[in-house]
């Protein structure tokens, strides 16, 4: 598992993960909740959290929206698989981009940038590393599900998510048996190295989080 913040002390960011390469920096042994606020602290909407002391961590959305390369690295760099041999199933938590002509987009200034900057930063980010996967993956590897919204969200408008819940349940429905058959029909292969790291765990080593 991979987790992603954003360190706002350094501006550089942070995936929070188990000890299972020499390369990867010690974090210590932080309790699961704090590395939750930190990954979750959305800016505007929650404040930054301390994690190790002396840090500040915000939503790991703000570098990896769509965390599909994060995951396609790890598997590379350190479980060491070909790329014939992974598969991804990127899922998404909806997407509304709002349609700019040249037009409009000679006349905004920066009090539609304020928000709309945000908004376009985080969708083009995603799809930038959308477009990486699947052309290294290709289409039968790389699948990414993601519901087009007919309007915003705003992520404390936990009583308008009740709307999220039929497009989700149709996209399921159209997707479900290519799904199944692609990606958990099934059981992964573990390699050697992966068996010894499994094998640790299952003595009660308990991994290190790192970065």
């Amino acid at each position: 598992m991979c987790i992603t913040s954003y360190e706002l002390e350094n501006s550089y960011p942070r995936i929070w993960k188990d000890d299972h390469a020499s390369d990867l920096a010690p974090a210590g042994d932080e309790p699961a909740w704090k590395v939750a606020l930190a990954t979750c602290a959305a800016p505007i909407f929650f404040p930054g959290t301390q994690v190790l002391g002396g840090d500040s961590h915000v939503d790991g959305g703000l570098f990896a929206n769509n965390p599909a390369l994060i995951g396609l690295t790890e598997a590379v760099r350190y479980f060491r698989q070909p790329l014939e041999r992974i598969r991804i199933l990127s899922v998404g938590a909806g997407e509304r981009a709002e349609r700019i002509s040249y037009e409009k987009a000679r006349r905004m200034g920066v009090w539609f940038w304020r928000t709309a900057a945000i908004e376009h930063m985080m969708i083009a980010q995603a799809r930038i590393a959308h477009e990486i996967a699947r052309r290294l993956l290709g289409p039968e590897q790389y699948t990414r599900v993601n519901v087009p919204l007919e309007r915003p969200y705003a992520l404390d408008d936990y009583a308008a998510a009740r709307n999220l819940i039929e497009p989700g349940a149709q996209a399921a429905r159209v997707r479900y048996t290519d799904l199944i058959q692609r990606f958990f029909s099934s059981a992964a292969v573990i390699g050697r190295e992966q068996k010894s790291t499994v094998q640790t765990l299952r003595r009660g080593d308990r991994p290190r989080r790192n970065s």
